[in-house]
């Protein structure tokens, strides 16, 4: 384990620095018929939207699942009992609960790699070192398991790859990058957004199933997600997700994923279209992170049928 410094900042829910902001969103959004959220509804943004008083006397709000952890999650991990009560409708990415509704996402699709590009794209998660907001899978051990783990993972990667990979950090709380700059010096920072970089890259490298992880699969982007901690998945989608595991999208172990990528690295082309890996890709992508090309139609239609006024 690294110690770390810790700013007692980082306890403070964010919230708090926006609450003037926040409250003069719910006050223009209050005289709205419907109000569709697209926002994580752990989010502090939309936990204070959805408890606005003015908000939470309207029959038609929606929430667009923003990412994982809701159909994946074991029941007793239901993040938000508290808040779903006041959403008349939740959208879901995906068809894992065919009694849920499903809509295409706006924030996913698919994207024509060039396998000719040389770099790597490395995004590591948002670190929610602190458990805050009753999330139960944001412990500070997880997340050190989860650094301990991807300083594993760079160490054991060919020098020449090294070289070609961008580090992306989502920051959220603590932040490693000074960590990784001191342990391996050939790795390279980025600050742009990780949807700017996926069609410029040959391969995505995540260190935790978040919302960016369906993203690239739901993209069909090569992808590998390094990660030993999915005690959170139900019976469901731990079977999905061994798929994937067994297809080398998954790996458990840091250095075999390394093993993987360095033996790999020219023929990631070949490996990602072969027939087994992009069946494995389709089941979790219908289940997970549905996109279509005209996914505004299907949108359009939803809220046209049920002639919300």
């Amino acid at each position: 384990m690294y110690n770390l410094k810790i700013n007692f900042l980082d306890f403070i829910p964010k919230t708090f620095f926006n609450l003037f902001k926040y409250n003069k969103e719910a006050k223009e959004k209050s005289n709205t018929s419907f109000l569709i959220t697209s926002h994580v509804l752990l989010d502090d943004k939309t936990r204070f939207l959805l408890i606005y008083k003015k908000l939470i006397k309207k029959k038609k709000i929606f929430n667009q699942q923003h990412g994982s952890a809701y159909q994946e999650v074991l029941k007793n991990l239901n993040l938000m009992p508290i808040i779903e009560d006041k959403i008349s409708t939740q959208i879901f990415w995906g068809n894992a609960n065919r009694k849920k509704i499903c809509l295409p996402s706006p924030q996913i699709s698919k994207i024509n790699v060039n396998y000719h590009k040389k770099k790597i794209l490395f995004i590591s998660h948002p670190n929610m070192y602190f458990a805050y907001a009753g999330h139960p899978v944001t412990h500070y051990k997880v997340s050190m398991q989860r650094i301990e783990l991807t300083l594993k993972f760079l160490k054991s990667l060919d020098k020449n790859i090294k070289d070609k990979i961008y580090y992306k950090y989502l920051y959220r709380h603590f932040v490693e990058k000074d960590l990784i700059k001191k342990k391996i010096k050939e790795i390279n920072f980025t600050n742009t957004k990780p949807e700017k970089l996926l069609n410029k890259v040959r391969l995505v490298i995540l260190n935790y199933h978040n919302t960016m992880f369906l993203k690239c699969i739901g993209g069909n982007i090569p992808t590998v997600l390094v990660n030993n901690n999915f005690n959170d998945l139900n019976h469901k989608a731990r079977k999905i997700y061994k798929r994937l595991e067994e297809n080398n999208i998954i790996f458990r172990n840091a250095k075999e994923a390394a093993n993987f990528i360095n033996k790999n690295y020219d023929n990631i082309y070949h490996w990602w279209n072969k027939k087994s890996v992009q069946n494995s890709v389709k089941l979790f992508s219908y289940n997970y992170c549905f996109t279509k090309q005209n996914w505004f139609k299907d949108w359009y239609n939803f809220f046209r049928n049920n002639k919300f006024k």
